[in-house]
C-alpha cells in the first residue's frame, strides 16, 4: 500500500525528531500523521492555514513567514506535528491489532513495555508537544496580520486556536507552567 495523500511532514522527520527506528514503516506511521493533522494540528492552525502549509510543503514552495512558521527557531509546525503524531502513535506501537484480537508486542531480546512505561513516554511526549504548540501559537499571535488564512471566515473551516495550552496536569519536567514565554 503506497501513501497517496499529501502529508504536512515527512515520515523521515517524524522518525528523526521522535527517535523512531525503521522497524515502523511508512504505511504504519503515515496514518498517524494524517490523524494528528486532522484532529490536533488543524485545531491549532485552522483549516485554511493547515491546507496552505500542506500544499506549499508538498510543492516545495514554502517561503517567507510560512517557511518561518513551518520550521525555524521562532516556530516549528514541523516539530509540533511530529510530537502530536508521536503522542497518538505511541500506544499503538506497543500493540498489534489483527483478526485474532489485540496483542502486546514484544521484541526478540526484550520484554513488553508496561502500561506505566507507555504512560511515562506519553507524558514526556505531551510536554514536548505543549512546548511546540505554544511556540507556534505565540508566533501566530504576534504575526497574525501576516497570515491571511487566519482571517478566513469560511463557515466549514476551523478557526485557529491561538490560546496557550497549559501543563497544569503537572508534567515531570515542567509542572504547572505555561509554555508561552517566547
Amino acid at each position: 500500500m503506497a501513501i497517496t495523500i499529501d502529508l504536512i511532514i515527512s515520515v523521515e522527520d517524524l522518525r528523526y525528531y521522535c527517535a523512531i527506528n525503521d522497524s515502523y514503516d511508512s504505511e504504519f506511521l503515515a496514518p498517524f500523521i494524517v490523524q494528528a493533522t486532522d484532529t490536533i494540528s488543524e485545531n491549532v492552525l485552522g483549516t485554511a492555514l493547515t491546507e496552505k502549509l500542506i500544499t506549499d510543503y508538498n510543492a516545495g514552495t514554502l517561503a517567507g513567514v510560512y517557511e518561518t512558521l513551518y520550521d525555524s527557531s521562532n516556530a516549528s509546525v514541523k516539530k509540533m506535528v511530529c510530537w502530536q503524531t508521536f503522542v497518538l502513535a505511541l500506544p499503538r506501537m506497543a500493540l498489534y491489532i489483527a483478526n485474532g484480537g489485540i496483542t502486546r508486542l514484544s521484541g526478540a531480546n526484550g520484554e513488553s513495555a508496561t502500561n506505566q512505561d507507555i504512560s511515562m513516554l506519553i507524558r514526556n511526549a505531551e510536554g514536548t508537544l505543549l512546548r511546540y504548540e505554544n511556540q507556534v501559537k505565540s508566533y501566530l499571535s504576534q504575526n497574525s496580520s501576516d497570515f491571511t488564512e487566519l482571517q478566513d471566515n469560511t463557515p466549514s473551516y476551523l478557526r485557529a486556536d491561538l490560546k496557550p495550552n497549559d501543563s497544569s496536569q503537572g508534567l515531570s519536567s515542567t509542572p504547572n507552567r505555561y509554555f508561552s514565554d517566547y
